[in-house]
């Protein structure tokens, strides 16, 4: 026997169907999503050091948080009320972390 023909065999053991393996895909998205859903849920909001900032309460949008708010006001005037109310740093649910602090901000 030839090397090729052992290579064939150890192919010949381990075929996998399509079936098979849409399977595998599937499983493979279930288990990310689950991930995503634990994350999101668990992770974020409960070990986060970043819980104890304070912010606006409640969110409009699981996805997008409160930055549909946001974005309805004109210029920066929902920035400027929670700036007055919550402090110059101050987290809020959407892709970003707000600070007004000059320190904070600093580019090395």
């Amino acid at each position: 026997m030839s090397g090729s023909d052992t290579a064939l065999g150890l192919f010949d053991a381990y075929r996998i169907t399509s079936f098979e393996l849409l399977g595998l895909g599937f499983a493979c998205l279930v288990s990310y999503g689950g991930y995503l859903i634990l994350r999101t849920l668990v992770v974020r909001p409960y070990l986060s050091p970043l819980k104890t900032l304070p912010g606006p309460p409640g969110y409009d949008s699981i996805i997008w948080g409160h930055l549909g708010r946001i974005f309805a006001a004109p210029g920066a005037v929902i920035h400027e009320e929670w700036v007055e109310k919550y402090g110059p740093t101050m987290r809020y649910r959407g892709f970003f972390l707000v600070s007004c602090e000059p320190e904070h901000v600093e580019f090395s």
